[in-house]
């Protein structure tokens, strides 16, 4: 495998858009710890709308900082992930971070006394315009607010991230494959980066020999994973507890503004039309003729066009002739972020797995990849640039303290692109066993990010229950339940190997309560949102401001203004027929070809 200096410059991203080297790293960061006793000074004081806008400025500069100083070592780490240096450093920064904010918990504290008539107050002076929502949350939160040496407490725990911690490295550092073979006895080194090309292989041997020699690996370390997460629990557990919520789920539906019926929505409408994933299933054993058709045959497509290998450089031009869609701005910006390295590109040996985006508002945001040249490669590409338009948008748009958009619609931008480039496909097929190709693709985009997710959070939640329950939890508890979960959602069709039991463990998600339901209801949504883009005169105006409103209102009516409301059932019906249709146009088009 490639080493870090093996990759050209124009590959890598560029840092020193953050911060020059390491060595200004560390002047910086003295200058940061400066910030300390200017928070101390109003200690006690936060009880007038001079102080409070004065402290809430301070605190703004304090951030534009903090926030480059983080994101600089963070995605240096990422790159370079046995580097005890930038472990340092991000050690530094975290200690910093938490005397801080065991040293300003006053903050929260003095504000929550505020009066709802000084409240009003402040709302009607115009500084404070852009804090309103902020303001209008202190009366909402009161309930669950602790007292000022408990809240002090909870500030100087600096180590309830320690569970992700050692799940990250144990799944990108320790974690060792044993190489397989494919059917003709070649051996393969197998990885996290390619191993999700080994699944989609045309190689029946080399899909089960990946299959088995990843979870193997998973089955090795099963002891300490489980421990690891069912002590994650109880901690998010003991957060729930204290902070007065009845579960973990309310906590985090609460704290992200959410209403219980999205949720709700969401497990009843998939569990309603799972039999359109078990009709998936079907169909795609027919065409493979497999009698024993396996869960590692799942992600292979059995229609193949023989699809070659796609350069970044041809990547880049077919997304943004996708994205053409979206208007001049949008394309213009993501130009801008190819061009100006914003983007880091090819995998290479001690870099992170995967894929994400992260940004900075007084920068830009950074995107990494581990690009492979395969479709698949393609897809991670537009949809982790459809999180930096997101951000980007968000950051132009609004004032530092609105820019951050919710969770809850972080996984709309990104997955709308994905059905961008899918449909494009579709449409732009030469032959009907290529437009089979796409559509059992789009198809899959269902199983893996409506019906998975979906199942995903049907473990944890099944997971928190038993924690809030005071119910005991085991590794065999927790494999068995994912087990049975599965044999839910694949059905009769697919033959469910033991060895999926160990699945779970390798979800990073898991490690934050209730995050996996948000790629479901994101994909529902980008879904609604495309039929709008294309059918409805304002359908485009409306999304693009749906980008650009950033995190200045409630999720959902953010969502709303867009024209999805996710505490209706029509989202879900205007999805699940999406897919009714790509199964009928699916069927039909195999039976002509086959």
């Amino acid at each position: 495998m490639k080493t870090r200096k093996d990759i050209k410059t124009q590959y890598k991203w560029e840092l020193s858009d953050l911060v020059n080297n390491d060595q200004v790293w560390n002047e910086q960061f003295e200058i940061l710890k400066n910030y300390e006793p200017k928070f101390l000074k109003f200690k006690g004081k936060l009880n007038n709308a001079n102080s409070i806008y004065s402290y809430l400025t301070l605190e703004e500069e304090f951030e534009n900082l903090a926030g480059k100083l983080g994101l600089y070592v963070m995605l240096n780490r990422t790159v370079d992930l046995p580097s005890s240096k930038y472990v340092e450093m991000q050690a530094k920064m975290q200690i910093f971070s938490t005397q801080l904010s065991e040293k300003t918990t006053f903050v929260t504290i003095e504000l929550h006394k505020l009066s709802d008539k000084k409240i009003n107050h402040l709302l009607n002076d115009c500084r404070f315009k852009n804090y309103e929502l902020m303001l209008r949350s202190i009366s909402r939160t009161r309930p669950h607010l602790l007292s000022e040496k408990e809240e002090q407490l909870i500030a100087s725990i600096d180590f309830d991230d320690g569970y992700s911690e050692v799940f990250d490295m144990i799944d990108d550092v320790d974690l060792k494959f044993q190489d397989i073979v494919d059917c003709k006895g070649k051996k393969h080194e197998l990885n996290q980066s390619n191993y999700s090309s080994f699944t989609k292989s045309e190689d029946r041997v080399l899909r089960k020999n990946a299959f088995d020699s990843m979870y193997k690996a998973f089955e090795g370390f099963s002891n300490t994973i489980s421990t690891n997460y069912i002590n994650d629990a109880r901690s998010n557990n003991f957060y729930r507890k204290i902070r007065k919520y009845d579960s973990l789920l309310q906590k985090e539906l609460y704290s992200n503004k959410i209403d219980n019926k999205v949720y709700d929505n969401l497990i009843k409408n998939v569990n309603e039309n799972i039999d359109l994933l078990h009709k998936f299933w079907k169909i795609n054993k027919s065409i493979t003729k497999i009698k024993d058709y396996a869960i590692y045959d799942t992600s292979y497509n059995p229609i193949q066009i023989g699809e070659k290998n796609v350069s970044y450089e041809d990547c880049t031009k077919t997304c943004l002739k996708v994205l053409n869609i979206l208007g001049n701005d949008y394309t213009n910006a993501v130009q801008k972020a190819i061009e100006s390295r914003w983007i880091d590109v090819y995998p290479h040996k001690d870099k992170r797995s995967g894929g994400f985006q992260v940004d900075e508002y007084t920068v830009h945001p950074y995107i990494m990849l581990n690009y492979e040249n395969k479709y698949n490669d393609v897809s991670t590409f537009i949809h982790e640039m459809g999180h930096a338009m997101h951000s980007y948008f968000a950051n132009e748009n609004q004032p530092r303290c609105l820019s951050d958009y919710p969770i809850f619609l972080a996984e709309i931008a990104s997955t709308l692109n994905e059905i961008l480039l899918i449909e494009y496909k579709i449409d732009n097929s030469k032959t009907e066993k290529e437009k089979a190709y796409y559509i059992r693709e789009y198809l899959q985009m269902f199983k893996s990010t409506i019906f998975r997710q979906t199942m995903f959070s049907e473990f944890e939640n099944f997971v928190y229950q038993n924690v809030e329950n005071n119910q005991p939890l085991s590794k065999d508890i927790l494999n068995n339940k994912y087990f049975e979960l599965n044999k839910k959602y694949f059905g009769s069709n697919v033959k469910v190997d033991k060895l999926i039991t160990y699945e779970w463990m390798r979800i990073p998600h898991f490690y934050t309560p209730y995050y996996v339901y948000k790629y479901a209801t994101g994909l529902i949504s980008a879904i609604c949102l495309v039929e709008n883009i294309k059918t409805t005169k304002d359908g485009l105006e409306k999304y693009l401001q749906m980008l650009k409103s950033g995190g200045n209102d409630y999720p959902t009516t953010i969502l709303k203004n867009a024209g999805v409301n996710l505490e209706s059932d029509e989202p879900f019906k205007i999805a699940f027929n999406k897919m009714k249709q790509l199964l009928k146009m699916f069927e039909i088009i195999n039976n002509k070809i086959n």
